[in-house]
């Protein structure tokens, strides 16, 4: 009796250790399909980052040239509108620019308008002043710029980071441009003129009218330059001191400012 005691005893403790082992083995597979299906989200997860790898690196691209384009500030991405913020110095040239994309990738619409309500000036920016008419000038040639562009729909998406970037340039330089022509007229006796679509500059000097018609690519052109006596009896070698100018002064960064102070020094001599 006491051996069979012994004998059932023995079996429990062998069946107990199987069991055990079994518990093992059980948790050992867990582990592994745990580890399978580990293995398989990770190779599905780095397919698909090889898969948009590409989109992001162009989408990446696309951001950095937009990024670099520091006058612009989004406002509008909801396809299949996106729009635009000109950020610059003065409320003449706040200029809003949205595009329709409706169309897919075979036209694309464009529209822009000057609204002075959203300048913004930027805080601890250096606030530059216009005179009257410098500020006039500034309104009128961006007014331009944006009937010239805004007529013509684009021919693809590509197109809109180019455009932005003409764009910066050509607002900035009027920008620049109407700076120069206050900072002259506030210190001269002189006068801006708007007419028929052309941009002149007017002052008095030395019993003389000097009259600069500024061109579309100011200032990397020469100006036409109109010289006109005011007072009898002054003697001055007009054709002489359009060539001393020629000569003296070469167009590029403030061409006016430097033509006007090359005169006023011809002038004292």
């Amino acid at each position: 009796m006491a051996e069979l005691e012994e004998e059932i005893q023995q079996l429990q403790n062998e069946l107990e250790k199987v069991q055990l082992d079994q518990n093992c083995a059980q948790q050992r597979e867990a582990r592994a399909a745990e580890k399978t299906l580990a293995m398989r989200s990770q190779k599905s997860r780095k397919e698909e980052y090889l898969a948009a790898r590409p989109q992001t690196q162009s989408s990446y691209i696309n951001y950095s040239v937009l990024e670099g384009i520091f006058k612009w500030k989004p406002l509008l991405f909801a396809p299949p509108f996106m729009s635009f913020q000109f950020l610059g110095c003065f409320a003449e040239s706040s200029v809003s620019l949205s595009f329709d994309v409706s169309k897919g990738s075979t036209a694309i619409g464009c529209r822009a308008k000057i609204d002075p309500s959203t300048y913004r000036p930027k805080p601890g920016a250096v606030r530059r002043k216009l005179t009257r008419s410098g500020a006039a000038c500034l309104k009128r040639n961006i007014g331009e710029v944006v009937k010239r562009f805004s007529s013509k729909p684009l021919k693809s998406h590509s197109e809109i980071g180019p455009l932005l970037v003409n764009l910066d340039w050509q607002f900035g330089r009027l920008e620049a441009l109407s700076v120069e022509l206050s900072a002259i007229e506030s210190r001269n006796k002189s006068n801006i003129l708007l007419s028929n679509g052309k941009t002149a500059f007017e002052m008095e000097l030395s019993g003389c009218i000097f009259t600069f018609t500024l061109c579309t690519n100011y200032p990397t052109e020469p100006m036409k330059m109109q010289i006109d006596v005011l007072e009898k009896g002054k003697i001055i070698d007009i054709p002489k001191l359009k060539r001393h100018l020629i000569k003296h002064v070469k167009p590029g960064h403030q061409y006016l400012t430097r033509l006007v102070n090359c005169i006023e020094t011809y002038a004292k001599v």
